[in-house]
């Protein structure tokens, strides 16, 4: 809330992608709780239809609903919202922190000249 008077940054929203079907009961049970829950970090919703591509088929078949938060693999099946809140909130932590850690290396990277290929000094002739 105050963030724009301190000049921190905004934080990216964490991503969550869930992995679904058509008619799937257990996917509108998931994406309900995920929607009521009360959580401390902003996220977003993707959502994706394994039927839409076969290697996903394969891949999931019939083991569905998947929430993936923050590129990682959280939920299968079925999720309370009390699951959904205490998960989020230590995997977004983590997130937050591995992208910090991944901007603090990037710029680090910037800021050092980067080794090139050693010349050789050409050899005198005396």
């Amino acid at each position: 809330m105050w963030s724009w008077l301190f000049g921190a940054r905004a934080r990216a929203p964490v991503p969550l992608v869930l992995y679904t079907r058509r008619n799937c009961g257990l996917c509108h049970e998931m994406k309900a709780e995920i929607q009521a829950a009360r959580v401390s970090y902003p996220w977003t919703l993707s959502e994706v239809d394994i039927d839409a591509d076969p290697s996903l088929q394969a891949e999931y078949g019939h083991s569905i609903p998947v929430l993936w938060i923050g590129g990682r693999k959280a939920f299968k099946g079925r999720m309370s919202g009390v699951e959904f809140v205490r998960k989020f909130e230590r995997m977004a932590r983590e997130w937050y922190h591995a992208e910090e850690w991944s901007r603090a290396l990037q710029n680090d990277a910037g800021a050092r000249p980067k080794a090139g290929p050693q010349r050789e000094e050409p050899e005198s002739k005396n």
